[in-house]
């Protein structure tokens, strides 16, 4: 799942993306990057996978 956030930092605002399997994973993943943050809206969304699909001719 791709997940997107509205992040402040105590300075500016920003938007992230990241790639996580769960919430719990998106929080971590987070937390590692940015080490004061609030998180003022985050939502989700499955990743495409892009299937091979034949031509026919």
């Amino acid at each position: 799942m791709q997940f997107v956030a509205l992040l402040y930092d105590g300075i500016s605002q920003r938007f992230v993306r990241v790639e996580a399997q769960d919430e719990k994973a998106f929080f971590s993943a987070l937390d590692k990057q940015y080490p004061c943050y609030v998180c003022l809206w985050h939502s989700h969304e499955a990743t495409a996978v892009q299937a091979s699909v034949p031509q026919q001719m």
